[in-house]
């Protein structure tokens, strides 16, 4: 009996310290999409997550040396990027050697792990291929469950993830990873104490001329003075840091940028959750309902 105890206490901590340096290592990823790139960066270790990441920040190296010569020679600047991600990043590695930490995990009966692995090799996948190209509102929730998948584990507790989309909508174009960043506002800033389960529900339908696309979880809600202030701040289009908005204003930007001032961010809340509605105008100008 003791010695179960203790094979368990110690499979629990190697699972432990394998999803944290994973974490670490996705957020660098993160950082890197997002084009920050510093030399700060370590997994410790000499196993397959340590391989992964020494030869990513090898590779953003290499990508940040390559970008910075394009930009320099006056070549548009999207274009650079876009051709010294395909140049140096192989997403294929780095999928290929999670599915066989993931293979690893099963044999070894590690199973939660294993399947943290996948999701986080879909949201990888999604995250780094096709970079600058137009999603498919389909293809953000998926990326948007697998995000909501690996946080149940950083978060020490079930998160329910329940898709309400009308089929009609899953096709409509979208700008890429514009719905993760409030499911990350979401968690980090949603009042849970005392909840069993976090429940995000998202959902989306056509009215009228719009697209309406909500995200709302079942926490405790935003004071009056909060949800106010996040208000003002959608209005003048400014994000802070200690708000509890981050991102929010980023998000509502892009949207008035791309549809036009009639869409938006709208944010409600009450004792019984948060929600944060993404309102799209159709631009009939474009003659198809897919390419809103």
């Amino acid at each position: 009996a003791a010695g179960m105890v203790i094979v368990v206490f110690l499979s629990r901590l190697v699972a432990k310290n394998l999803f944290q340096r994973l974490t670490v290592l996705d957020n660098y990823i993160g950082k890197v999409q997002e084009g920050e790139f510093y030399d700060d960066f370590d997994v410790q270790g000499q196993d397959e997550v340590a391989r992964i990441a020494g030869s990513f920040k090898s590779m953003t190296a290499q990508l940040n040396t390559m970008i910075q010569d394009i930009v320099a020679t006056e070549t548009a600047q999207k274009d650079a990027e876009m051709r010294a991600l395909q140049a140096q990043i192989n997403p294929h590695f780095l999928y290929n050697t999670l599915e066989n930490l993931r293979m690893q995990c099963e044999m070894d009966e590690y199973y939660v792990i294993s399947d943290k692995l996948y999701s986080l090799a879909k949201l990888m996948r999604y995250s780094i291929q096709k970079t600058g190209e137009p999603s498919t509102l389909g293809q953000e929730l998926q990326a948007l469950e697998s995000y909501a998948d690996l946080m149940s584990m950083r978060l020490s507790r079930p998160v329910v993830y329940k898709n309400k989309v009308e089929a009609d909508v899953l096709y409509v174009k979208t700008p890429k990873m514009l719905l993760q960043p409030i499911l990350e506002n979401t968690f980090a800033h949603g009042q849970y104490a005392g909840l069993k389960k976090i429940v995000i529900t998202v959902s989306g339908y056509r009215s009228g001329g719009y697209l309406i696309i909500k995200i709302a979880d079942n926490g405790r809600g935003l004071t009056a003075e909060k949800r106010e202030d996040i208000r003002r701040q959608l209005r003048e289009e400014r994000d802070t840091l200690t708000s509890g908005s981050i991102g929010l204003a980023n998000v509502n930007k892009r949207l008035k940028t791309r549809y036009g001032e009639a869409s938006g961010l709208k944010i409600y809340s009450n004792g019984k959750g948060t929600a944060v509605c993404f309102v799209i105008k159709r631009n009939d100008a474009e003659g198809v309902d897919e390419s809103w």
